[in-house]
């Protein structure tokens, strides 16, 4: 019998990016998307990615990102569907943060900047 290992819908990602997940068609993750937007410096620093996952489609950029199912993301990553919910992946693909309310991004930021692989790059960038 063989075992069937599942891999993460986002595996093309890992390693390469840390993700958002932002989930959700309200105005709570409207308000979230807006406010990380504002810190395009901070996301590129931190080789953040954010996807927009809004009822059937999944956004990257701004774009329409087919490549990606927004029902086999909620299934991975345990998003109810109907619910507004914020994910940090870590670029090993594991959660770092799960949040069913608004995170200013300095939380965010601060919470990668915490992590052992984000001060290893500072390391080396410095």
């Amino acid at each position: 019998m063989l075992l069937q290992v599942q891999e993460s819908p986002l595996k093309d990602l890992q390693w390469n990016n840390r993700i958002i997940l932002i989930n959700g068609h309200n105005s709570i993750a409207v308000t979230q998307l807006a406010n990380l937007s504002l810190h395009q410096t901070e996301l590129l620093d931190r080789e953040l990615i954010i996807l927009l996952i809004a009822e059937d489609s999944v956004n990257l950029g701004g774009k329409f990102a087919d490549q990606y199912s927004s029902s086999a993301i909620r299934k991975w990553f345990r998003i109810p569907q109907e619910e507004f919910m914020l994910l940090l992946v870590g670029k090993d693909g594991t959660i770092k943060i799960r949040s069913d309310t608004l995170l200013q991004p300095f939380t965010i930021f601060h919470s990668i900047d915490q992590m052992p692989m984000r001060k290893r790059e500072l390391n080396i960038k410095y």
